[in-house]
């Protein structure tokens, strides 16, 4: 989604080149069907992203800081992964006019702004409601994994039963 002139995107600009991605699976069949299944998973928006950066020096091969952290993080956490990622979310505040600044003086740019606002607010509402979630003493516990949906090459190893592939894959 970068681009180097530093230009906004538009929902027509990601629907073309969606559909002229070049690659062995269309974008469809590992779902992104349109703009809005892209710009959805957005967290951060290119304004968000240097403000929460702000003077950090950049994660680089002689200097490899996310590395290092990762462990720390992954290993002795100071919060749970959703407290994290709900804080992550809140300090971020995406915001779509920084990402669709070009469409927004016509009636269909502002809806597409406001449906991705509104999807962004129901996104963060429904991970915090996900974080009071708690199993039932009285749920029976599972003998096996569910099957996992999975676009692209499985290893030889994993037994058929336990995934299923779309039938685009």
């Amino acid at each position: 989604m970068g681009h180097s002139e530093g230009d906004h995107t538009t929902l027509t600009a990601q629907r073309q080149r969606l559909a002229n991605a070049a690659g062995p699976k269309r974008s469809v069949d590992c779902g992104v069907e349109d703009g809005y299944a892209l710009l959805k998973n957005f967290v951060a928006s290119p304004s968000a992203l240097a403000r929460f950066a702000g003077n950090a020096a950049a994660n680089s091969d002689d200097r490899p800081v996310v590395a290092y952290i990762a462990l720390r993080i992954t290993y002795a956490p100071e919060a749970a992964p959703g407290d994290r990622l709900v804080a992550l979310l809140q300090r971020l505040n995406i915001d779509s006019t920084d990402l669709l600044t070009a469409t927004l003086s016509k009636p269909a740019g502002r809806a597409a702004a406001h449906r991705l606002e509104a999807y962004w607010a129901a996104r963060t509402q429904f991970i915090v409601a996900g974080l009071q979630v708690r199993p039932a003493a009285s749920a029976p516990a599972r003998t096996s994994a569910p099957p996992m949906t999975h676009c692209g090459a499985l290893p030889a190893a994993w037994p058929a039963a336990t995934h299923t592939r779309p039938a685009a894959c």
